[in-house]
């Protein structure tokens, strides 16, 4: 009874012994191949995602480059309104609080050392003269201004 279990036994772990290493054989048949397919997939998958973000950093900068166009269209008719709508009314700019009290005690310091009302005045009488003088050079008048002795 005995060697007819040993036969059962060494019989089985033989069934068994053959079958992990058939399984093991097509494993090794088949790694290298599934090898191959899966770099191929992840380098398709990486390519469709860099593409991706590339033509999300493309759609970004037109709309960017779009937003400034159009900001600065807005911004020349919106002057071109101000020009030939002018408000006397509005004098006021309303910022923010925290900004509204920095430009207010900005103001208050600078306002006393004649820099808003003597300053600008003067800059605006060179300003000008500059432009009297190209304007008579542009008639023709041969206009120079020599400084000193």
């Amino acid at each position: 009874m005995k060697k007819f279990v040993d036969i059962i036994i060494k019989g089985f772990t033989n069934v068994l012994h053959f079958i992990v290493s058939g399984f093991q054989k097509l494993i090794d048949l088949l790694a290298k191949p599934i090898h191959y397919l899966w770099y191929f997939l992840d380098g398709i998958f990486y390519f469709v995602t860099v593409l991706f973000n590339i033509v999300v950093k493309i759609v970004m900068i037109f709309v960017a480059l779009f937003q400034f166009v159009f900001a600065l269209i807005v911004g020349f008719l919106r002057t071109i309104q101000d020009f030939l709508t002018p408000s006397f009314n509005t004098g006021q700019v309303h910022f923010p609080m925290e900004s509204n009290r920095g430009f207010s005690v900005v103001l208050d310091v600078v306002g006393g050392t004649g820099l808003l009302t003597i300053v600008p005045y003067i800059l605006l009488a060179l300003v000008w003269g500059a432009f009297i003088m190209k304007m008579f050079a542009l008639l023709g008048g041969n206009l120079t201004v020599k400084g000193g002795d």
